[in-house]
């Protein structure tokens, strides 16, 4: 009530924590943190060593160094072109997050396939979504 509001609504984000899924250390798993770490430049070096190839991170420090990282515009633009992601993508997780990173994906000519363990894909978009 020291706010002067009725309710007070905490929205700082879901605590991401990923499900003991074998083989999840390996190479051609990423998880969102490790994605948006790279293509931000946080830490980025750890992870390009241990998951892309010496071109792949030559490219990535090239674009860092010009400063396209500094720039969503610039990364939605490049990310049509080349992204260190195969042409087949599997997503682990069916919800808000993951549907949208396949709606991403796709229209950057990926195929994606979606994997959710619960019985229906995207149930929070119901709150998010529908009522606008």
């Amino acid at each position: 009530r020291d706010l002067g509001a009725d309710q007070v609504l905490v929205a700082v984000g879901a605590e991401r924590a990923a499900p003991d899924i074998p083989g999840a250390d390996q190479d051609h798993v990423w998880s969102g943190d490790e994605l948006r770490r790279l293509m931000t430049g946080d830490r980025a070096e750890e992870i390009a060593k241990r998951k892309l190839s010496f071109t792949q991170r030559t490219l990535m420090k090239a674009g860092n160094l010009a400063g396209v990282t500094d720039s969503s515009e610039a990364m939605q633009k490049l990310s049509r072109v080349w992204m260190p992601l195969g042409k087949r993508v599997t997503i682990i997780g069916g919800g808000l997050v993951g549907l949208e990173l396949a709606e991403f994906l796709i229209a950057r000519g990926r195929q994606v396939t979606v994997l959710e363990s619960g019985s229906h894909l995207g149930r929070e978009l119901a709150i998010v979504r529908r009522w606008r």
